[in-house]
């Protein structure tokens, strides 16, 4: 990490930092890492259930248990993805003390993208 700490100003100072992508409606999901760990973060990727994909904009899980999901839901076992920081994003959180923010590139296990993520589609 001490690498990683001092070759980026956005983590001076910080405790914590949130990795995240949004989902199909726009809002973030993603964890919040310590900063300490976030050097492992960027090689090895944080792992977020597939079930973000599946949430309405009120978050009801009511999809999910339909099956009409072809990528997320009870008939998939809802697995994981993982985010990978893109650190041309890293920034301080303003907002949130002592945190800084970055956003990421949702990765299935064997390392394709993660067909359902705006960040893929739009690219």
């Amino acid at each position: 990490m001490s690498n990683l700490s001092t070759s980026h100003p956005a983590l001076d100072g910080v405790d914590t930092v949130i990795v995240a992508t949004p989902d199909i409606q726009g809002r973030l999901v993603g964890r919040r890492v310590p900063a300490d760990q976030f050097a492992t973060a960027c090689t090895d990727g944080v792992a977020v259930s597939t079930c973000v994909y599946g949430w309405d904009i009120g978050q009801s899980a009511d999809l999910l248990a339909t099956g009409v999901l072809p990528y997320t839901g009870m008939q998939t076992g809802m697995g994981d993805f993982y985010l990978f920081p893109d650190l041309d994003t890293l920034r301080p959180a303003a907002w949130l003390d002592r945190t800084a923010i970055c956003l990421a590139h949702a990765r299935e296990p064997d390392g394709s993208d993660t067909p359902p993520c705006p960040r893929h589609l739009l690219r």
